[in-house]
């Protein structure tokens, strides 16, 4: 299969001191043509990721930040020339964004932060261990494998599932067919439109203005489900105070 490489744009590096810390920083662009591209898959280590869909754009654009930190600045340095990449491909009809920190010492440390723009009809399968995610603007389905910190989600027309374990999640404007499996943190949802089955381990759920039916599995926490146009089906909250307003359908309760 022919595979071609991202096209680098531009870069800049900067050093920055303190204490008996060295960070050193280093940017860089790459783009990609999006002609018959039609999935974006993303493999991300740790670092933040914002990604927004845009209307009419032929092209894949990416911000990448590179953040190294040692106890001396060469080493500093050294640390992102040798063990941390970003690299944008594509193979047939899939685009492939992929940021690496292999970091073997407790000195080495470091984030990469990935600013993506992509034409807003791509789905997104999203990989991510640790680090900030953010999605907006997107009319296509995604699937999102996150490990730690918060996930946003805003403007979505599309299917979205979501395998997460720490962090909070955060659900505004989502038109589509939901799956969420979370292991603990906050969960906020507000004018979604589309079925949804919840699991949420430890965590406190908050749903407002909800447009179909809503399957939930609570383990701690408090539930909040105000305003639903459907049903309502709680299967089990094992610890929390559970709250359901305003719904136009039948409301279920474990007994």
């Amino acid at each position: 299969m022919k595979r071609l490489l991202m096209i680098f744009i531009s870069s800049a590096a900067l050093f920055l001191a303190a204490g008996n810390a060295a960070t050193f920083e280093e940017e860089e662009t790459y783009t990609l043509d999006a002609t018959g591209i039609e999935h974006f898959v993303i493999q991300q280590d740790a670092g933040e990721v914002i990604i927004t869909g845009v209307e009419g754009t032929n092209e894949i654009k990416v911000s990448a930040k590179f953040v190294a930190e040692s106890d001396e600045a060469i080493l500093a340095e050294q640390i992102f020339a040798d063990k941390m990449d970003a690299t944008l491909v594509k193979d047939g009809n899939t685009a492939y964004l992929t940021g690496e920190i292999n970091f073997e010492e407790s000195k080495e440390q470091g984030q990469l932060h990935l600013v993506v723009e992509i034409p807003n009809d791509l789905t997104i399968e999203h990989r991510q261990s640790e680090g900030p995610l953010t999605i907006r603007s997107m009319n296509a389905d995604i699937t999102i494998n996150h490990g730690t910190k918060s996930i946003v989600l805003e403007d979505i027309n599309g299917d979205v599932k979501i395998v997460d374990g720490s962090g909070g999640l955060k659900m505004t404007n989502v038109v589509g067919l939901l799956t969420i499996n979370k292991n603990s943190g906050n969960i906020e949802m507000s004018d979604v439109d589309g079925d949804l089955t919840l699991i949420a381990g430890s965590a406190d759920v908050n749903i407002t203005s909800h447009r179909g039916n809503i399957t939930l599995r609570s383990g701690s926490g408090d539930v909040i489900i105000d305003g639903v146009d459907g049903d309502v089906n709680l299967l089990a909250s094992r610890k929390g105070t559970v709250e359901i307003t305003n719904v136009t359908g039948t409301v279920t309760k474990p007994e």
